[in-house]
Parts: C-alpha cells; sequence; structure tokens
C-alpha cells in the first residue's frame, strides 16, 4: 500500500529521557505514525540497558495490544499490534548474535550492566492483506 514503507524499524539503545518522559520516541504518536508505514507483518524492535526504559515501553505497548487499532492513513486501515513474546530478551548480559552490537550495549556489558528487548509486529485486519 502506498506510504508503506518499512518491513522492520530498530530502536536501539535510545535516551532514555528518565527526566522527561515526554521526549522519549516511544510514545503513542509515534506508534501512530509508524503503524501507518509498516507493511502489514512488520516489527518494531526496541532494545534498551536501562530497564526502566522498556518497562516504559511496554506500558505504551499495553493498551495498543486489547485489540485493532486505526492507522488514522487516508485509507482509514486498521491493524493490531502484537508482541512477540519469544523475541524478548530480559536481563541478558550475552551480545546478540542476529544483529551487531551498539556502542551503549557494548560498555552496558563491560559495565556488567544487562540488555532488554522487546518486538512487536503489526499485522493489517483489512481484508486481501
Amino acid at each position: 500500500k502506498k506510504g508503506r514503507v518499512f518491513d522492520e524499524v530498530w530502536v536501539l539503545f535510545p535516551d532514555p529521557w528518565s527526566s522527561f518522559n515526554k521526549r522519549r520516541l516511544i510514545r503513542p504518536y509515534f506508534l501512530t505514525l509508524l503503524s501507518q508505514r509498516l507493511n502489514s507483518g512488520g516489527v518494531l524492535r526496541v532494545a534498551s540497558d536501562v530497564k526502566e526504559y522498556i518497562e516504559h515501553v511496554e506500558a505504551v505497548m499495553d493498551p495498543l495490544l486489547q485489540g485493532p487499532a486505526a492507522s488514522n492513513d487516508a485509507d482509514g486501515e486498521k491493524g493490531l499490534w502484537v508482541a512477540m513474546a519469544d523475541e524478548f530478551r530480559d536481563a541478558d548480559t550475552a551480545l546478540p548474535t542476529y544483529r551487531g552490537a551498539t556502542h551503549y550495549e557494548q560498555r552496558a556489558l563491560m559495565q556488567n550492566g544487562s540488555i532488554w528487548e522487546r518486538a512487536y509486529c503489526w499485522t493489517s485486519t483489512q481484508d486481501g492483506q
């Protein structure tokens, strides 16, 4: 569909903005925009070395996992966000094998930190998708 250009969007180690939650990237407005640009079956992946950021992501995503959401595009397409729980990582201390490691990730692990990851799939509920 027109305007749907991404199969995956990776948000790796964003600034957690601990004092200013309104500045965090993962917010309802961003997810609405993303649902307009992801192809059906597209995936949002988020990784952080800050557990509180992942808890924030879960809190923002939880209401969207409850049922169909309008993407507000010109076609009025609706879809579902689905948690890909089999791809979650919790307090992991190993570098991932499916992608390169970022500078922040390497530094966190060298300082005996941990990595958390979440993955969510957006699927169109329109006929013919």
